[in-house]
């Protein structure tokens, strides 16, 4: 006598079917996260184009001197320095995969900012008398502007707004080992976080330090 086949899912079907559908939700979150990640890259990059983008006018407007990280003499950092050039909006400054930054007021944005500055390379501080040998940089001094680097992404906590090889650019930000980095003629390069570090010239560039001929 013949048995008749219960309905349902055997244990065995059960687990196949489980194992499948987790394999399939791993990939779609992946896929997700991928995205996700992708679109916050590409709108920090539009974020960094902007403050080039000021970088160039304040120029104009100061006899051709870049700003530099922090200036005494007015008591602002360099973003705020830049902040009037692109109207106020302080979400210039902020990169989309960067959950820290905090524009509660002047400080915490001090404190948590996305963007480093390169102060080794472009302008320190002046007005401090403790630092007497700063200055501010006028833009023509640059050899190779396509070279000099101004900034980069930050570090995730306690950013300060500047960069150096030893306080370097977040390499999880966009979940590829990648950070933006904009240069003085204006132009931005997505490069591997290690490419601004210390493996490479860009803190101490031979080729983009001023000339002092």
């Amino acid at each position: 006598m013949l048995m008749k086949r219960q309905s349902g899912f055997s244990l065995i079907e059960l687990l196949v079917v489980i194992a499948v559908v987790g394999i399939l939700s791993s990939i779609l979150i992946t896929g997700v996260n991928h995205v996700r990640n992708k679109s916050s890259q590409m709108k920090s990059a539009a974020n960094v184009r902007s403050i080039g983008g000021a970088l160039h006018m304040y120029s104009q407007e100061s006899d051709g001197n870049l700003p530099v990280w922090h200036d005494y003499t007015v008591g602002k950092y360099w973003w705020q320095l830049l902040r009037p050039y692109v109207n106020d909006d302080d979400e210039v400054f902020h990169s989309p995969a960067h959950e820290e930054f905090d524009a509660t007021n002047d400080t915490t944005i001090a404190q948590t900012i996305s963007y480093g500055w390169n102060f080794a390379v472009v302008g320190r501080h002046i007005g401090d008398k403790s630092y007497s040998g700063d200055f501010v940089q006028p833009v023509f001094l640059f050899d190779n502007p396509g070279k000099t680097l101004v900034l980069t992404d930050g570090p995730r906590y306690d950013s300060w707004g500047y960069i150096t090889i030893l306080h370097p650019a977040d390499p999880d930000r966009y979940g590829d080992g990648k950070a933006i980095g904009l240069f003085l003629d204006g132009h931005i390069e997505i490069r591997e976080q290690v490419d601004f570090t210390i493996e490479d010239p860009y803190f101490i560039p031979e080729e983009a330090m001023p000339s002092m001929k």
